[in-house]
């Protein structure tokens, strides 16, 4: 799977995403797979300080708090590799970042973190390493479970974030509950040249939902 994105030329202001991306069954609490970055590029613009980023992502909607219009309150997950323009990171190394969040809006272009784990964590590897990650939802518990190969289980609970309101629960569906397989890429807006771009390659391989 892959993708190119290019920002916004009318302004220097904010970023635009773009997304490619394979659709799984609604009805999928968990999601194993391996995933393979195979090539990338960044392009940054000197005049807007958004970083340009690429991601490779695992993840979905798995319910909804409340009953706000289209995606307003779904409560969703992604376990995905991402390398950041800005990184300080040596060369093709990609971050592995695990997150689970609230959308805010119908379209769920903006949303609010309910938790995350970052590389001091899941870590990083190097383009062309495979990696296998693992993403489940454990309702009965109100959290949910990240695992990178064979490393332990970790988790995020939801319900003890600062972010979440005592009257919500997680027994409704979402908007849109099918999970899936995606390239993503933000770029930011630039008037000046080049255009700021970003490109990944990647192989998904060895699919499991339960």
């Amino acid at each position: 799977m892959q993708n190119y994105f290019y920002g916004n030329t009318s302004s220097d202001l904010g970023s635009v995403r773009g997304t490619n991306r394979l659709l799984l069954p609604s009805d999928t609490p968990g999601i194993i797979g391996t995933i393979q970055v195979k090539a990338y590029e960044l392009t940054d613009c000197f005049s807007n300080s958004s970083e340009t980023q690429v991601r490779a992502r695992i993840g979905g909607g798995y319910f909804k708090t409340g009953t706000g219009t289209l995606a307003i309150g779904t409560v969703g997950a992604n376990i995905f590799v991402r390398r950041l323009s800005g990184s300080t990171d040596k060369a093709n190394v990609f971050e592995v970042v695990g997150n689970v969040y609230r959308c805010n809006d119908s379209y769920c272009g903006t949303s609010t973190l309910l938790g995350s784990l970052e590389a001091d964590v899941l870590g990083t590897l190097n383009k062309g390493e495979k990696v296998t990650l693992q993403l489940e939802w454990d309702q009965a518990n109100h959290r949910f479970i990240f695992k990178r190969d064979n490393q332990p289980e970790v988790y995020i609970n939801y319900k003890e974030s600062d972010n979440w309101n005592p009257s919500w629960d997680d027994v409704l569906p979402p908007h849109d509950s099918r999970k899936r397989l995606d390239v993503l890429g933000d770029v930011p807006g630039c008037t000046s040249e080049p255009r700021p771009m970003a490109f990944i390659e990647v192989k998904f391989d060895d699919i499991y939902i339960k």
